[in-house]
């Protein structure tokens, strides 16, 4: 599952335009910037991580753009391969 947090609520009239106008498939939930430092130790946004089913961060600090969504795909099967 792919969640998006966003931290500035603020900026609703523009995300969630933003997120229909793309190929996105996910709506983005409501947070504060203060919950994902504490919990995910987020210092700047956006930030990625994959998170696994117990609820520990296995990967971050990471960026997919279009030419490495390879990397995504690989690491989302090494997590799906320990979860079965």
């Amino acid at each position: 599952m792919y969640i998006g947090i966003n931290v500035f609520p603020e900026q609703d009239p523009c995300v969630v335009p933003f997120i229909k106008n793309t190929k996105y498939s996910f709506i983005p939930l409501r947070g504060s910037a203060e919950f994902a430092a504490k919990y995910y130790n987020v210092t700047s946004e956006p930030e990625n991580f994959l998170i696994d089913q117990t609820g520990k961060i296995v990967f971050k600090n990471f960026r997919i753009t279009d030419t490495n969504h390879r990397t995504l795909e690989l690491m989302i099967s090494s997590l799906l391969q320990k979860g079965s």
